[in-house]
């Protein structure tokens, strides 16, 4: 029951409802303010802890009071850490969320977000399933450094998966070739398979590079898994939605938890769902340990 997860651990300030037309109204009046922690790898790392796994998270961080409260986080739900201390601040995102759950990000230039880099990473360290959770998120962190990351993963005997932002740099799957093929398990959404995509057909042209599953988060509409002999789709559950905010996290962790408890790949799916629909019913980033229930 471990599993060590890879990327970013931040701060957040969540604002929710945000209108959207805040900077034509020039303000307007919010519901909440909530200081909490989060960040994709910080994100899977608390709710997999939450569920009663053995966590290793490695991440850095700046030299700074932010950093020891995110250390002190962690440390209370049990993640284990390995932390690179950088010269630079601990990062902190503002969230806007509007009305109907969805999450907008401010972040911060030249802080510990995106200062993650290759000799961060202790390989020997890593135990269980490993999850990269921050894909495009360190500008440090390119394709050539990435693929030589996971090669070393695998070399290791780990079964390795990552999860996708955003491109940031006009990144296309043929530039992916050699990555692509060390993937287990790939996490991504709609929006940025389109991003990434060379043509119509990128599920294809990622299982032909060598990725043995795809999993495609679609929101509303539940999410889709496919490998090279089969397609499973599983339904969203039917949530009032509060927030989005590390929803997508949660999804990843959930589906991760079931590899752990060897669990069918269509039961991953829905336990995958089911962390996704939880998170995003609260304005909370993470799990309850109380969840645990849930998912055994």
């Amino acid at each position: 029951m471990k599993a060590s997860i890879i990327g970013a651990a931040i701060a957040d300030l969540i604002l929710r409802p945000v209108d959207k037309e805040i900077f034509s109204k020039g303000s307007i009046a919010i519901k909440e303010v909530r200081h909490t922690y989060g960040g994709d790898a910080l994100n899977e790392a608390v709710d997999l802890a939450r569920l009663g796994n053995k966590i290793k998270l490695f991440t850095c961080l700046g030299k700074d009071k932010l950093a020891l409260e995110i250390k002190n986080y962690l440390k209370e739900n049990d993640v284990k850490t390995y932390i690179k201390e950088k010269e630079c601040s601990t990062s902190q995102n503002i969230v806007l969320v509007d009305d109907g759950g969805e999450r907008y990000f401010i972040t911060q230039e030249d802080t510990s977000l995106r200062a993650l880099d290759l000799g961060d990473i202790d390989i020997d360290q890593l135990e269980g399933i490993v999850s990269f959770a921050s894909v495009f998120v360190s500008k440090k962190l390119d394709i050539a450094k990435m693929t030589h990351l996971f090669e070393e993963i695998k070399r290791h005997e780990h079964t390795l998966c990552i999860d996708f932002t955003k491109a940031k740099n006009g990144e296309k799957l043929s530039m992916m070739k050699e990555m692509l093929k060390h993937v287990d398990y790939m996490f991504i959404n709609e929006e940025e398979l389109k991003m990434i995509a060379d043509d119509d057909e990128p599920i294809e042209k990622i299982l032909r590079y060598g990725t043995k599953h795809i999993i495609v988060k679609e929101g509303k509409d539940g999410a889709t898994l496919y490998t090279k002999d089969q397609k499973i789709k599983n339904d969203a559950l039917d949530t009032f939605v509060i927030s989005t905010s590390g929803a997508g996290d949660a999804f990843v962790a959930g589906f991760i938890n079931g590899l752990i408890k060897g669990r069918s790949l269509a039961e991953c799916l829905r336990l995958a769902n089911l962390a996704g629909s939880l998170v995003s019913s609260r304005a909370s980033n993470h799990l309850k340990k109380e969840d645990k229930e849930l998912f055994i």
